[in-house]
């Protein structure tokens, strides 16, 4: 599905009321995630305990 048909669809789901501040966070919520499945595909990932490690002072206070 391409980007603009993602985001069409995502729109679509969105109630009528919906603002543009609504409809951006939904767009930019897609693109997140897109980069994610290239990061995925491209390796860079990194293991749920090194993770926790890195995560680890910015929680602990």
């Amino acid at each position: 599905m391409s980007a603009k048909e993602a985001a069409r669809q995502a729109i679509h789901r969105l109630p009528d009321d919906a603002d543009y501040r609504a409809i951006a966070k939904e767009i930019g919520f897609l693109a997140a995630l897109e980069q994610g499945d290239r990061d995925i595909q491209a390796g860079r990932v990194m293991s749920n305990e090194n993770a926790r490690k890195t995560l680890d002072p910015w929680t602990s206070s």
